[in-house]
């Protein structure tokens, strides 16, 4: 599942200096969110989206998150922490939270 925690205004037609300011904000907010779940969950790892954009412009198949991300305009690189408990002692940790900062996206 894709869900946005935090969404900017478009950039379409937005250029320097407020795009910049823009990407900053974009940025830090990035960094707050990043940071609370390295608080919550641990140190993140990183996850970039060349490579499976790279296999993409191979022809070969991209696995399904990837393709759901690139789909909604989504081509940052992701902060990966997982898997994660889910909260119910009967279920094993199925979760990876992966916040990404696009800020060449523009909201549905």
């Amino acid at each position: 599942m894709i869900a946005p925690l935090w969404v900017g205004r478009p950039l379409t037609g937005v250029y320097a200096p407020e795009r910049n300011a823009a990407e900053e904000a974009a940025e830090a907010q990035l960094f707050d969110v990043v940071s609370e779940l390295d608080a919550r969950y641990g140190p993140h790892r990183q996850v970039a989206m060349h490579v499976p954009l790279f296999r993409k412009i191979a022809g070969d198949p991209m696995p399904a998150l990837f393709q759901a991300l690139c789909d909604e305009d989504l081509l940052g690189d992701l902060a990966v922490w997982g898997p994660v408990p889910t909260g119910r002692p009967d279920t094993p940790p199925a979760n990876w939270p992966s916040p990404s900062a696009s800020p060449t996206a523009t909201p549905p």
